[in-house]
């Protein structure tokens, strides 16, 4: 079994190391010799928003495409991300966000935690930042009209 080892050992030895002696015993060269970068950092928004497209397609269509219990938000700081803008609603079960520009479209699980979403129009962030909710289905907008009056 020791021998069938050393053999192994040897045999990748050969074909790991390049004709070059400067390379050390085991060194595995990848690919056609061209420098390649190191570390790359990637952004978390910038990865979270390709594996999103990826995954799901098209940034404009809403999650789950759930329109009746999706809301329209605008009015919440430009450096929130997705997480970000979810954690307005801490509470409520958001299943998706997307941002486009200065407004975002946030899907709840179901249409009445968008009503409870909506509750949520002209609150105060801070002094710079009023948060403005309004639902995308008819429904929940009729809702409102209701308790409104």
């Amino acid at each position: 079994m020791r021998n069938v080892a050393q053999w192994i050992a040897r045999a990748t030895s050969k074909l790991c190391l390049d004709k070059d002696p400067s390379n050390k015993p085991f060194d595995l060269r990848v690919g056609n010799g061209m420098k390649m970068s190191g570390n790359v950092k990637m952004d978390q928004d910038a990865i979270q928003t390709a594996v999103n497209t990826v995954l799901s397609g098209s940034q404009t269509i809403l999650p789950l495409h759930r329109e009746e219990s999706a809301v329209a938000v605008s009015g919440f700081p430009s450096s929130l991300n997705e997480f970000g803008i979810a954690q307005l609603f801490s509470g409520l079960k958001v299943t998706g966000v997307v941002i486009s520009n200065d407004k975002a479209n946030v899907t709840f699980a179901t249409k009445f935690l968008a009503y409870q979403a909506c509750e949520l129009n002209h609150k105060k962030l801070d002094r710079y930042h009023t948060l403005h909710v309004e639902p995308l289905s008819e429904e929940v907008k009729e809702q409102l009209e209701l308790t409104a009056k």
